[in-house]
């Protein structure tokens, strides 16, 4: 065996000494690591005797650590894997358990008052006050013919809430499903408890639909839990008792009123006779209106890059059509005028022109399969040579000539 040993300092700096063990005895000797320079290296060519080493302790040497006891370790959590495991879930199991023991909830606490564990009932105790109301709705129900206005304000007003009435009317679309009317009027009682912790910027809705349907079992229980929310005081937000008249109809009716928006007639615009507003209506068509001139214009740009003439003809018949454009009186003249100005009548007449004036007049029926023909043309030419004429008219200046007629027909 044989081993490299470099030896620093002096003269024989940078030196290699070689050492071989054989049986037991050492010998060596000594090379430069590199050839002579001829300054600063100086070569030995006699040996240099070494002390004897032993193989034992050339592989003590070599072998520092064993590499083995790393693994062991990891085999031993391999073999115990199982065991390890089920110690593991029975002891996560028995710590969850034993939260339920009183040593260990002490030390615990809920930030959140509301959720506090002392605050919490566990039974409801108005159970009988809530068949009362009950009844008692039922009966002044029956004996007005409709929701009991009356009474509720009176009995909400007598638990301490603040009480409001809404009145509210609204257009349907359709007829409702009971009377088949298109006018619905109606009456929302509701009644507020006031946080006494909180500014009043946030609120709970608690509702029952009544009017309809005597809904006497479900008006008694809410009656029966404003009662019992108005004796506690630890109410971080506002709660709302609502009594809304006509099912979703009152309720949509309530919250308009409370967020101060209308949905009813951004939604009752898209149907015709709705009873919108003449204002919201005027908006309606108006923006249709700049819609379509602005389609427009970006077209005829478009056009007039690439077809000058196109460009010109199409504006000069369609720019005084958008013009005259609106739903106002003499609807009938401005149909007729949109028509004249179509495209497809356009072409008609520009093919009875061009015919006149090159003095070869044709018949009416002539006129039409030669505009029958320029059709068929412009279609295989599309198909041939790729010409954009069909595509554009078809695709672009139609679906703007419906726009316009679309705001003549508004209503």
């Amino acid at each position: 065996m044989c081993a490299a040993l470099y030896c620093p300092g002096g003269a024989a700096s940078g030196l290699r000494r070689e050492v071989s063990v054989r049986g037991g005895v050492g010998w060596g000797r000594s090379e430069p690591p590199f050839p002579s320079s001829g300054v600063g290296t100086c070569q030995y060519s006699h040996s240099v005797p070494l002390p004897p080493v032993s193989l034992s302790q050339v592989a003590e040497m070599g072998l520092l650590s064993d590499p083995n006891r790393r693994q062991v370790l990891t085999n031993l959590l391999t073999r115990m894997n199982t065991p390890l495991c089920f110690m593991c879930y029975i002891a996560g199991v028995s710590w969850f358990m034993g939260l339920a023991f009183e040593p260990f909830i002490l030390r615990m606490y809920t930030s959140e008052n509301a959720m506090g564990s002392t605050m919490v009932d566990e039974n409801f105790v108005y159970g009988d006050r809530a068949l009362s109301y009950a009844r008692e709705f039922s009966a002044h129900g029956k004996k007005a013919g409709e929701m009991p206005v009356e009474w509720l304000v009176k009995t909400m007003s007598g638990l301490g809430l603040e009480t409001h009435t809404q009145t509210f009317s609204r257009t349907l679309p359709f007829p409702d499903e009971i009377r088949e009317r298109y006018m619905v009027k109606g009456t929302n009682v509701y009644g507020i408890l006031r946080a006494s912790r909180a500014a009043s910027t946030e609120s709970i809705v608690l509702s029952t639909p009544v009017g309809i349907r005597q809904n006497s079992q479900a008006a008694g229980l809410l009656l029966a839990l404003a009662s019992y929310f108005r004796g506690q005081i630890h109410w971080a937000k506002d709660i709302i008792f609502l009594f809304n008249d006509h099912d979703m109809i009152g309720m949509e009716a309530w919250l308009e009123a409370y967020h101060d928006v209308n949905v009813t007639a951004c939604v009752l615009c898209c149907f015709p006779d709705s009873g919108l507003p003449t204002e919201l209506a005027a908006h309606g068509w108006m923006t249709l209106k700049l819609i379509s001139v602005l389609y427009l214009a970006l077209l005829l740009g478009c056009i007039t890059l690439i077809n000058f003439s196109l460009g010109f003809i199409l504006a000069v018949t369609l720019i005084p059509a958008a013009a005259l454009a609106e739903p106002a009186p003499h609807r009938t003249l401005k149909a007729l005028f949109l028509i004249l100005m179509s495209p497809i009548t356009i072409l008609l007449m520009c093919i009875y022109l061009y015919h006149e004036l090159a003095e070869y007049p044709i018949t009416l029926l002539e006129c039409w399969q030669l505009l029958l023909q320029a059709v068929a043309e412009s279609i295989l030419d599309h198909h041939l040579y790729s010409s954009i004429v069909y595509p554009f008219v078809v695709f672009f200046i139609y679906p703007c000539w419906l726009l316009l007629w679309n705001v003549v027909f508004w209503n």
